[in-house]
């Protein structure tokens, strides 16, 4: 997602105070905000290319902003999402990817940024493997104190993350039909601790 159409379904979810993630433009805000933001997004390095940034609308000093994808179903065991980050400012304070999935009270925290890193934009990988279960990220930025700074988000992308592919048939000694999934996989991978199948068959009744 480049956010250039729009926010790929990826929302703010509190919005109960006035410091909030807001998908703009560098050359698309006021005079008065453009220090809040990148002076080029990252997609195209452009003042008009779009990015998701943190506004700050008032001087309340303990503000939530949490930026929530759209629900997922799942992920293959070679899955890996990357996005990049800006996170700028003697104030900016420190931002988390968090992995929220259905049925689990508490998040899991994926990667987190520690204060200034820099007047740029930088890559974040986070290798997510096999998620079985429905699940949404939420990059959270929290303001405890005086904001000053610039934080934003740009290109999340993931990758090699579709489970395997059904096949009709499975012959050879060094291959594996799924059980429910009727994926064919390599004989190596049956037994190593990560569901390659799906349906987690490749992983049952290992010794």
């Amino acid at each position: 997602c480049d956010f250039e159409r729009d926010s790929c379904g990826w929302v703010e979810t509190a919005n109960e105070d006035e410091f909030d993630w807001v998908r703009s433009s560098s050359s698309a805000l006021a005079p008065a905000f453009q220090k809040q933001a990148p002076p080029q997004d990252h997609t195209y390095n452009k003042s008009e290319g779009h990015f998701m940034f943190i506004l700050k609308n008032s001087s309340s000093i303990s503000q939530v902003a949490q930026l929530r994808s759209p629900e997922f179903r799942q992920t293959g065991s070679n899955c890996t999402l990357s996005f990049w980050y800006y996170n700028y400012g003697q104030s900016v304070g420190a931002a988390e990817m968090q992995l929220l999935v259905g049925g689990m009270k508490q998040p899991t925290v994926l990667w987190r940024a520690y204060y200034n890193e820099g007047n740029q934009w930088l890559k974040a990988v986070i290798q997510l493997g096999r998620l079985p279960h429905p699940f949404q990220l939420s990059l959270d930025k929290i303001s405890l104190g005086f904001y000053d700074g610039v934080s934003a988000i740009d290109d999340i992308m993931f990758e090699n993350c579709a489970c395997p592919h059904p096949a009709l048939s499975c012959e050879g000694p060094n291959r594996f039909w799924c059980r429910d999934t009727k994926a064919c996989i390599d004989s190596l991978l049956v037994c190593d601790l990560v569901d390659n199948c799906g349906d987690g068959s490749d992983e049952e009744n290992c010794s």
